[in-house]
């Protein structure tokens, strides 16, 4: 059972990378993307190598696998930085690779210090003791283990919290964010989380304590590492990111009366261009279009939005654009779907979505109520 669930998630990962790279629009997270789903088609691949291969002769597979798991809340933090536009210096990255490296050097002392026989000996030795429920753990186990759960879960939870900034981050830029907004990323994350650091706590936390089947756990521990690659590589390669930085939202803060007056005259002069020029009506209508446009910066004229509407640079163009439709709705016989994408929509389904959640029918239902 064991080596089908392994090359199960080996073939998912290696067919996703081959998808991410022979797709022809790269994305702003594809490196990273390829580099999480490489380390874990290693994983499954050592764990594979760990039943079939003679240890005797292939010892280092015995040390090689239990460091990469600080790895995986690091490279989905790089991930979330990535599609954010936000660049990590070298020295960075090596201060987040800091707890893999001090382990993996700890790991290839022991490799050398060692014999293959007295190696293969150990990790023989230590799994009757598990097996047997009479392993007594050193100090610097607890050390390797807290040091894993915890690495885990401050990276994973840093990428959430990025994860959740990304897709506010594109309603304030895009009027059109079918193609690049995320909404699985921040669930998946916190999936990523259960299924990656909560059987490792109760594996690990067995493996201190020995209490329950070690054999059983493994197998659900492999089971969730598979269940965590299916979920990711769907939603991966059919994802698409912002392909340019994104301009940070500005900060809610106390403004003075003569600021608040400034951003009212800005507000007027942007509603005047919107009435008269209808910007809205094109479909790939950015934040920073609008903003050449009206000749504000990104920064000034999102601030703008967000203080005098209360919402986001999507909301507002949309607004505009729903509007213009639910009069003709009602005035004309046009069909749905061609006053969607003469209006500013690629999609009918975006629409969809967008005309229901402002006015809580669907278009056909509209037409309905305003014709009766």
């Amino acid at each position: 059972m064991i080596p089908d669930v392994q090359m199960m998630g080996l073939g998912i990962c290696l067919f996703s990378i081959f998808l991410l790279l022979s797709r022809e629009k790269k994305s702003a997270g594809d490196p990273i993307s390829i580099a999480i789903l490489s380390l874990w088609s290693l994983r499954f691949l050592l764990l594979y190598y760990k039943t079939h291969l003679d240890l005797t002769q292939h010892s280092w597979v015995i040390v090689a696998d239990q460091n990469l798991f600080f790895l995986d809340g690091v490279l989905l933090y790089w991930l979330t930085k990535s599609i954010n536009g936000e660049p990590l210096t070298i020295w960075r990255r090596l201060l987040h690779l800091l707890p893999f490296l001090l382990a993996a050097y700890s790991s290839l002392s022991i490799y050398i210090s060692l014999t293959n026989t007295d190696l293969v000996k150990l990790y023989e030795d230590l799994s009757e003791e598990l097996a047997t429920k009479t392993f007594e753990p050193h100090f610097w186990e607890w050390v390797f283990i807290v040091s894993l759960v915890v690495v885990n879960l401050i990276f994973l939870g840093l990428a959430i919290r990025k994860a959740r900034q990304y897709n506010q981050a594109i309603l304030d830029q895009f009027s059109d964010v079918s193609k690049i907004k995320a909404p699985w990323l921040e669930p998946v994350l916190i999936i990523c989380m259960l299924f990656l650091v909560l059987p490792l706590v109760i594996y690990f936390t067995n493996y201190l304590r020995p209490t329950l089947d070690v054999g059983w756990l493994g197998k659900l521990l492999l089971f969730f590492f598979s269940l965590t690659a299916v979920l990711f590589s769907a939603y991966l390669v059919r994802q698409s990111f912002a392909p340019t930085p994104l301009v940070k939202t500005p900060e809610k803060r106390q403004i003075s009366s003569e600021q608040t007056e400034k951003l009212q005259n800005l507000f007027r002069q942007l509603e005047t261009h919107m009435h008269t020029q209808r910007p809205y009506l094109e479909p790939a209508l950015t934040l920073n279009k609008l903003a050449e446009q009206v000749e504000l910066s990104a920064n000034q004229l999102s601030q703008v939005i967000n203080t005098q509407t209360g919402g986001n640079f999507h909301d507002y163009i949309n607004r505009f654009r729903i509007a213009e439709i639910k009069q003709a709705l009602t005035e004309s016989d046009e069909q749905v779907i061609v006053l969607a994408y003469t209006h500013g929509f690629n999609s009918k389904s975006t629409f969809n979505d967008v005309f229901k959640r402002f006015t809580g029918v669907t278009p056909t239902q509209y037409r309905k109520q305003g014709k009766t």
